[in-house]
């Protein structure tokens, strides 16, 4: 699948049930790139001319308000799909927030197969609803939850994202993204972001926190219950 190129476990995993007449068309068509952090996958305004699946690596994409501020809106992960929206990237801007490694499609050619092969048609709407629910938890983590509640959520959803790679419980995260990213998906300050992971770790819930890059969960519970997904 894919040889000679390298590509994640996770995109793998996405792949392999197509099948191999599935796999084979997209291998065709795929393109591989390799971008360094920060690089511009599409400008807020632009046309998508290409989809992308995320390889390897973290991309992210966001909106600037009016007042200059950045809000991001999602973070894509491998196995996940970039521009799929026919407006994709007219509203809103895509970069690399780390290195990332892309398999791009020319829209036209991924439409056309698409539409041929119910695989690969398949995958896509379970795509678009993947998307949809992303887009709701995000708006519930602005509208709804507090500056503790947003960043609780977002530990525990880092560590699902970390176990579902290494096939575990993940406890020990490691935090590729920078802080301004985090704090700008968050909808908070990097001052406020900082003060609530140092509550946190006073508290007993994480430990090991060094450089705002590796985090020990202590309290998966204390997590999830500060969160909202266990009743207080």
């Amino acid at each position: 699948m894919f040889d000679n190129r390298r590509h994640s476990k996770m995109l793998d995993r996405r792949l392999k049930p197509l099948g191999q007449d599935a796999t084979d068309r997209l291998d065709r068509i795929a393109r591989f790139q390799e971008l360094a952090a920060n690089s511009t996958i599409c400008f807020e305004g632009d046309y998508a001319d290409d989809i992308f699946v995320i390889s390897d690596g973290i991309a992210r994409l966001f909106k600037f308000l009016p007042d200059g501020r950045r809000q991001i809106t999602r973070f894509f992960y491998p196995g996940d799909f970039l521009c799929v929206g026919e407006n994709a990237c007219c509203d809103y801007g895509a970069e690399a927030a780390t290195a990332v490694s892309l398999l791009a499609f020319r829209r036209s050619e991924l439409e056309r197969a698409v539409e041929e092969v119910p695989e690969i048609r398949h995958m896509f709407l379970s795509n678009a609803f993947s998307e949809l629910a992303a887009a709701q938890d995000h708006m519930v983590l602005l509208g709804r939850k507090s500056a503790s509640e947003r960043v609780a959520s977002f530990l525990l959803m880092l560590a699902r994202r970390q176990a579902s790679r290494a096939g575990g419980l993940a406890s020990k995260l490691h935090i590729p993204l920078s802080a301004s990213d985090v704090a700008d998906y968050l909808g908070l300050t990097l001052e406020t972001v900082s003060r609530t992971l140092s509550a946190f770790r006073r508290d007993g819930i994480i430990n090991a926190y060094r450089s705002r890059r590796e985090i020990n969960i202590v309290s998966r519970e204390e997590l999830q219950r500060l969160s909202g997904e266990i009743p207080r």
